[in-house]
């Protein structure tokens, strides 16, 4: 265990936000089972049969609407199994987590519904914090590749152990994270290679708390505090409705206040996995412009913060979704894929 005494100017990566942390000296295991045993390990099943029944099952009721809005409630069963992976978390912790009902007939076939973590860890004062971000994807399968037909951001947190962990909540600015942000048109590829599947989620941009689409265009300089949006003039918005600029995070722990923020953040999923069937990890290369517009304490809270060097550190993990699992409007797939994505993305999701 090592910890620093006061505040690690950490970035919430997909918020901007730097934060103090604790955490422990930890290394991520690699890929050490076979695919195929890995995944009956991992269901009690071979792969090319249903996932086994049983189980509890978490409904959540459909509240808000979005842009794209599906009528229904929101509805998951915590049963069945996922793929080996490159990265995978050993059987023993992966949990159960039922995300399909029957086979692919295609290993590299992405087409289909997705629940996304990202697993980020950002650097500052010798210490680290990791951030995770919660996404939902529709995939389609087109002539000339996969496309992202649906893509919500559901939200982001940051999580830090330790005597000294602070904590950060923006949970004001989900609804309208998950009502602006968009990932349609990301270009996506998976293609056998070798003994597996070649995947790729192309570099893509995010923007918080300022005129979205406007400020992903990374050549366009992020909005300072004196310049709100006005109409058809960009700039910083309320995303929070709270009053003030940009996205609000409220700190707590041993540094407390509240810090205003309008990042841009981008990032980019490439690596091969045995296949594409249930669960696998892609390794993450992501940055961000940190864009501080003010905060409310002590101004260790304007501290800023980097991506931690180690490259094992950010990944995403996905988990496929049946059909008829996680609907309803926007609000309710995504407090849906908040509350699974401990369960289906067990290794994405912790520390």
């Amino acid at each position: 265990m090592r910890c620093r005494t006061l505040l690690e100017s950490v970035c919430l990566a997909c918020t901007g936000l730097a934060l103090a942390a604790c955490v422990q000296d930890r290394v991520y295991p690699g890929y050490y089972g076979e695919p195929e045993r890995d995944a009956q390990a991992i269901t009690g099943a071979p792969r090319s049969g249903s996932p086994a029944p049983g189980g509890t099952g978490v409904h959540i009721a459909g509240a808000g609407s979005g842009p794209t809005a599906n009528a229904g409630a929101a509805s998951v069963d915590g049963t069945g199994g996922a793929s080996g992976s490159a990265g995978a978390k050993p059987a023993a912790s992966a949990g159960s987590a039922s995300v399909r009902d029957a086979p692919i007939e295609d290993a590299c076939d992405l087409s289909g519904r997705w629940l996304v973590t990202l697993h980020l860890v950002t650097d500052a004062i010798g210490q680290q914090q990791t951030v995770h971000s919660y996404l939902y994807y529709e995939i389609e399968k087109q002539s000339e590749g996969f496309a992202i037909t649906k893509g919500l951001h559901c939200g982001d947190e940051a999580v830090a152990e330790g005597l000294f962990a602070v904590e950060a909540d923006f949970r004001k600015a989900w609804p309208s994270a998950i009502a602006r942000v968009s990932y349609v048109g990301r270009k996506v590829s998976s293609t056998p290679s070798g003994v597996g599947c070649r995947v790729t989620f192309a570099k893509w941009y995010t923007v918080r708390g300022a005129s979205y689409p406007h400020y992903t265009d990374p050549a366009i300089p992020l909005p300072s505090i004196d310049q709100p949006a006005n109409g058809t003039t960009p700039g910083w918005e309320d995303w929070d409705e709270d009053g003030q600029p940009g996205i609000t995070g409220f700190i707590s722990g041993t540094v407390t206040g509240k810090v205003f923020v309008a990042p841009r953040v981008w990032n980019e999923l490439a690596g091969t996995v045995p296949d594409t069937g249930d669960r696998f990890e892609l390794p993450v290369e992501w940055n961000q412009e940190y864009n501080m517009l003010g905060y409310d304490g002590t101004e260790l809270l304007a501290s800023d913060a980097v991506r931690a060097a180690d490259p094992r550190l950010h990944f995403a993990e996905l988990a496929r979704l049946a059909p008829d699992r996680v609907t309803g409007d926007d609000l309710a797939i995504c407090s849906a894929v908040v509350e699974l994505a401990p369960t289906l993305t067990p290794r994405a999701a912790g520390l």
